[in-house]
């Protein structure tokens, strides 16, 4: 499960089952949650995101590697700007989820706490402006 900042108000919809919603639709939160499959759009107050694929890697390009025991979650997806004005954002806005309780039960890009940036990864910060789209990987570290 992946999370994105923001919330909507507007044309609330009911939590969904990932198998209950079709491909390529759009999504929108209630009360902050929502959830989707790959090729569905997020939307969110502030961006849509989409993710396109996901994918467990033993390395992502020549420098990132997992912590021992641990593996890669390579996360490909588009984010859009639907604000009127750009939006400061960061990959850690995005993190992945598991299981149901425990500090422990999630992790934002690699990125975060080192500088294992690599070219294909979205940016770690940039300014998101209205009607751009920028696209890439995230890459978490997971068990």
């Amino acid at each position: 499960m992946m999370a994105g900042c923001g919330a909507h108000t507007e044309n609330v919809l009911e939590p969904l089952n990932p198998e209950d919603v079709p491909r390529d639709t759009t999504v929108i939160s209630s009360n902050g949650f929502a959830e989707g499959r790959a090729g569905d759009t997020m939307r969110t107050a502030f961006f849509d995101f989409t993710v396109s694929g996901a994918e467990f890697a033993e390395t992502y390009g020549e420098t990132v590697k997992p912590s021992a025991g641990m593996k890669l979650l390579v996360v490909n997806m588009s984010v859009t700007g639907t604000f009127d004005k750009p939006v400061h954002m960061y990959d850690s806005d995005f993190q992945v989820q598991w299981g149901k309780t425990g500090d422990e039960d999630f992790a934002v890009p690699v990125t975060y706490e080192t500088n294992k940036y690599t070219e294909g990864m979205l940016e770690p910060e940039y300014d998101l402006m209205p009607g751009q789209t920028v696209s890439g990987d995230l890459v978490y570290e997971v068990p």
